[in-house]
């Protein structure tokens, strides 16, 4: 990638981060209900379930459709954290806004060490939403980790590290 080229980039990241942090007028609804499978969580949203476990759980689920969202929850390691799947499927905002409520929700029904706001957890999927779809870093950018230490990084230190490509 050029100079030029990545001026481009970062004006169009710079940019799509304004005007995403401006329109997410989204209010957290804890409303959700979450039920139980096998001792672990799933919530509804609008076009399937999320799925909420560890890997052994995920791995044994079955009959899942192409909607449904599995979340390895790995809020017990020493940076606790949910990962999300192929999170760079789901492009709608109020789909992503939907199963971030339900990861809130199961934090409040399964309290644990994992700390995020919802502001920095809609920045952070998406980035990492973007950075894909310009097939930036594919290991990193297809699941999103959701982990404690990049509270500060979504809150104040993005667009520093974008300018870092």
């Amino acid at each position: 990638m050029n100079k030029n080229q990545k001026k481009i980039v970062v004006l169009a990241v710079a940019a799509s981060l304004a005007v995403a942090s401006v329109s997410c007028e989204h209010v957290y609804a804890p409303n959700i209900e979450l039920f139980n499978k096998d001792s672990k969580a799933y919530g509804k949203y609008s076009k399937g379930n999320v799925y909420i476990g560890s890997a052994e759980f995920l791995e044994g689920l079955t009959g899942l459709s192409d909607c449904d969202i599995l979340v390895l929850d790995e809020r017990d390691a020493e940076d606790p954290n949910f990962k999300i799947f192929n999170s760079c499927k789901i492009t709608s905002r109020e789909e992503r806004n939907e199963i971030l409520e339900i990861l809130m929700k199961y934090e409040e029904e399964f309290p644990s060490n994992w700390d995020r706001t919802i502001e920095s957890l809609r920045l952070e999927w998406f980035a990492h939403n973007f950075f894909h779809f310009f097939n930036y870093d594919l290991d990193s950018t297809t699941d999103v980790d959701l982990n404690n230490k990049d509270e500060e990084v979504y809150n104040k230190d993005i667009l520093r590290r974008i300018l870092r490509l």
